[in-house]
């Protein structure tokens, strides 16, 4: 009835305690892209999943049946892009896009320290999932010592996917510069050219 009254608020992604992150998109038909982590990543060394909602149900990229979407899942059902317990390094999703041949791509960043945050860049192949690192981030962005895991920001063309818009120290290492990137192999190869520079503040969040 056009928002005038709703059903009762219901988990789609859950993990005991812990607080999912999540990025949605359309793919501009039945379906919505779900990319998540487990947890916030200053909490547990998080992970980054993806499921794909439709007709009811939650799968994952490939088509696997995960559950039904009046139930919920438990995040470690999700397809594992990348595995924080593994690698020692949490993981931070940032947007996720279904490119126009109907793949889900997601852009996340990992956290080595409050210093070194690492752009990556994955898409699903028809098969399996593809994660590409972009490169370095920079360190927070957050001051006074909170929020160890706040990186410049990098997003997703949600009509084009192949391109991303991505924030990071330019020459002054205090100041970060909007960066475009594009890809014509699917990931493998990059050309970044500048959106800002010489900037005399900081650019975040190009989202």
């Amino acid at each position: 009835d056009d928002g005038v009254t709703w059903s009762a608020a219901r988990a789609v992604v859950s993990n005991g305690d812990m607080r999912p992150y999540v990025k949605v998109d359309g793919d501009g038909g039945s379906g919505i892209a779900l990319a998540f982590t487990d947890g916030h990543p200053d909490e547990l060394t998080s992970s980054v999943r993806f499921s794909r909602y439709t007709a009811g149900e939650l799968r994952g990229a490939d088509g696997r049946l995960l559950g039904a979407l009046a139930d919920g899942i438990e995040a470690g059902q999700g397809d594992l892009l990348w595995d924080g317990p593994a690698t020692g390094t949490s993981g931070w999703v940032h947007d996720v896009a279904v490119g126009p041949d109907g793949l889900p791509v997601v852009v996340f960043a990992t956290i080595r320290s409050t210093t070194d945050h690492r752009y990556h860049w994955a898409r699903f192949d028809g098969t399996s999932w593809v994660v590409r690192e972009l490169g370095p981030a920079g360190g927070t962005v957050a001051t006074g010592g909170r929020e160890r895991s706040y990186s410049a920001g990098i997003t997703l063309d949600h009509d084009e996917p192949s391109v991303v818009y991505l924030a990071r120290p330019g020459s002054d290492p205090a100041i970060a510069e909007v960066e475009r990137w594009t890809t014509r192999d699917h990931g493998a190869s990059w050309v970044a050219e500048a959106v800002t520079s010489a900037s005399t503040e900081t650019n975040l969040r190009p989202v």
